[in-house]
């Protein structure tokens, strides 16, 4: 047993046309139950009851044990003085063992023993979602319903934060871009060293440079450590050359070359080939972000970063490798949804928030709709309950529900829960 259920019981609609009465014998009558306090203090914050014909408002606190107060130390602290009612499972004092200031409201009895065999079952159960084996029994719309709901969740905690960021880049939103877009672009192992790169060599830079292909390569090589000290190939000796000139004209330092990691990675996923992409993007469109902005087709959007890098990367994925067969180097379409899911469509849905402009959420929303379910061990541990996604948007909110519900066990938020456990 532990509070939630409490707090279940409490915020259902179940206690309003039941005649209440607190263990002294007082009549209580609920008129609002509060809202929820997540922060330290009493559980429910503003309530407004009814007891023994008196309007109360103030807070309600709530315990699996009546003796659970003492144990806290309630008595003792401030924050609880404002207390009305102390709701619980169980009553374990007699009233005169707690000087009873406020009434006691025991719960145990507005439960049905199915529920509580229900709940049970839940919160015992090992699983990573504890209803694997229960929620053939609920209606898929319900299901639906919860990843929908779970999805925006984990879109509006994506785009939330952006928030610390804008500020530190002076609400400079292309700046904003260029530091997620570099930061998802590269594996994770790297992306320290990205977020570390795009720290040095910032936007404003990016921007001063972005009409010659050949200073953007060279800074962003030279900055990164990657570049060799000498080199017989004529293009790699202009790039030292010329970001030699670049780092003393800036006055930027330049990151060692061990802090980038290149084992047991696809030659399409090195860092230098995904500095080269970096360096061909913004010579390519300035302001990626802007034309995102405007853009109506995701498959527009696509395009923008199919890029082509310089001509030396048609034939290198390194400074030290072998000259290889032609090839252009564009962003691969795996890692193009990845920024999509991760950085575009969140972007989008803050910088639609903070301008008001509900078209441009609607947008951000529709176009996580039509890019392809992400296939990682989340997703593919869901398909275990039989509901099967489509798109991006399922995927993510499958990724929130199994993050912060099932494996939180918080069932008693989520709406396959109430229906297994019993709610109306």
């Amino acid at each position: 047993m532990n509070e939630d259920l409490l707090y279940y019981i409490w915020k259902s609609k179940r206690l309003y046309s039941i005649n209440l009465h607190s263990t002294s014998g007082k009549s209580i009558k609920i008129i609002h139950p509060g809202n929820r306090n997540h922060n330290q203090g009493p559980d429910f914050l503003f309530a407004k009851l009814e007891i023994d014909g008196v309007v109360w408002a103030g807070q309600v606190e709530m315990h699996v044990k009546t003796s659970d107060w003492f144990k806290h130390n309630h008595q003792e602290d401030p924050n609880y003085n404002n207390v009305i009612l102390h709701v619980v499972w169980l009553n374990d004092l007699a009233i005169e063992q707690h000087d009873e200031k406020f009434p006691v409201l025991t719960l145990s009895s507005f439960i049905s023993e199915d529920e509580y065999i229900n709940y049970m079952r839940l919160m015992q159960e090992h699983q990573e979602i504890p209803c694997l084996n229960l929620i053939h029994n609920v209606d898929t719309m319900y299901i639906e319903s919860q990843i929908d709901s779970a999805s925006i969740e984990r879109f509006q905690i994506k785009a939330e934060k952006f928030n610390d960021e804008l500020i530190i880049h002076q609400f400079d939103w292309d700046a904003l871009f260029y530091k997620w877009f570099c930061h998802y672009l590269v594996s994770p192992v790297n992306v320290d060293a990205m977020d570390r790169l795009t720290r040095m060599v910032d936007y404003k830079i990016i921007l001063k440079i972005a009409d010659h292909i050949s200073d953007l390569e060279s800074i962003l090589f030279s900055v990164s450590g990657l570049l060799p000290t000498k080199s017989s190939d004529e293009y790699i000796n202009g790039l030292i050359e010329n970001g030699t000139y670049l780092l003393n004209k800036y006055q930027i330092q330049h990151l060692s070359k061990s802090e980038w990691y290149f084992l047991r990675m696809r030659p399409a996923h090195f860092p230098t080939l995904r500095i080269a992409q970096i360096a061909a993007l913004f010579n390519h469109e300035t302001r990626p972000l802007q034309k995102i902005l405007e853009t109506e087709e995701l498959k527009e959007v696509e395009k923008l970063f199919e890029i082509s890098t310089s001509e030396y990367w048609t034939k290198h994925y390194h400074f030290t490798d072998l000259e290889h067969t032609y090839q252009k180097k564009r962003i691969g379409k795996s890692t193009i949804s990845v920024i999509l899911i991760n950085v575009i469509c969140p972007l989008l849905f803050k910088y639609a928030d903070y301008h008001q402009k509900p078209e441009l959420k609607e947008k951000s929303l529709l176009w996580l709709e039509q890019i392809e379910a992400e296939n990682n061990r989340f997703t593919r541990l869901w398909t275990q309950t039989g509901f099967h996604q489509v798109n991006a948007r399922q995927s993510q909110g499958i990724l929130h529900q199994l993050k912060e519900y099932c494996t939180k066990k918080k069932c008693l938020e989520c709406k396959v829960g109430h229906k297994l456990i019993g709610s109306n």
